[in-house]
């Protein structure tokens, strides 16, 4: 099968979306960047915040919603859930 799929033809592999791949590393980078100094919250919002334009369907309203939520479901697992001792805003 992997003999037959190297010598068929097959459809080309389309271009690379380097957007969503440039927009995705840098909001990786600033969460990582930004985790110790800032907390979790403000480098967990950083990083969604840098991560929107890696879509194309950009909605305040809906992001706004999914924000908070994450906001909330990241603070309870790294700080209930798994007890790390991140700190969660900048001044704890």
């Amino acid at each position: 099968m992997f003999v037959q799929g190297l010598l068929s033809g097959g459809n080309p592999i389309g271009r690379i979306a380097w957007r969503p791949v440039i927009m995705v590393a840098i909001a990786a980078s600033a969460f990582a960047g930004l985790i110790e100094t800032a907390g979790l919250l403000a480098a967990t919002l950083a990083m969604m915040v840098l991560a929107v334009p890696a879509g194309d369907d950009h909605k305040v309203k809906e992001f706004s919603i999914f924000a908070v939520i994450m906001l909330i479901m990241a603070w309870f697992l790294f700080i209930f859930i798994l007890d790390m001792p991140i700190k969660v805003f900048p001044w704890s």
